[in-house]
């Protein structure tokens, strides 16, 4: 692993060394993102575009899988419902674009068996098509109050904010319908 982190070529001698291939065929491209522009000032490397795939995999393919310590600390397999339910429930914390996946799955993708046939469906061409880029949103004082009484002293209110997606009607650049916006 600490080879292929270094030189991403070393994954041909690693597979090669363990007589299996990479199953590339099995990853579908779900969408882009890049880096908010209330963002840019706080990365130290000025922004990021992430390409983010999907797979389905079986127990038996998981059963192997690690941590490597860098880019993730910890796996917890979860159906998108059940990783959303665990965030509502502040066990664990999700960043904008795993959120926003998540959340297209669980609303679109009630089974496995459909996620390759959605992650390439027509339906699917802006998220696909154009990296997704959230903007800030200005809350009203009523859903402010909502955030902070579900965060309690955790957070003050000039750290309470929202995003907007594509589709969501406050999007500059690709707006939804009036009232649209993610759940």
């Amino acid at each position: 692993r600490s080879r292929v982190r270094q030189d991403a070529s070393e994954i041909r001698a690693m597979c090669r060394a363990w007589g299996v291939s990479p199953a590339a065929s099995s990853l579908h491209f779900w969408s882009s993102f890049i880096t908010p522009d209330f963002e840019h000032r706080r990365l130290r490397k000025g922004g990021f575009d992430t390409r983010f795939y999907v797979c389905c995999a079986s127990g038996d393919m998981v059963r192997y899988a690690s941590a490597d310590q860098q880019e993730t600390v910890q796996l917890l397999w979860l159906t998108p419902d059940e990783a959303l339910d665990a965030v509502r429930a502040g066990r664990i914390t999700m960043v904008p674009p795993q959120w926003y996946i998540l959340t297209e799955l669980a609303l679109s993708c009630p089974k496995l068996s459909s996620v390759p046939n959605f992650a390439s469906s027509p339906s699917r061409a802006l998220q696909r098509d154009y990296p997704i880029k959230p903007y800030l949103v200005e809350l009203t004082q009523r859903e402010k109050r909502g955030m902070l009484a579900r965060h309690g002293d955790e957070v003050s209110s000039d750290q309470v904010f929202s995003l907007c997606f594509p589709g969501d009607e406050a999007h500059p650049v690709f707006p939804g319908a009036a009232g649209s916006r993610h759940p």
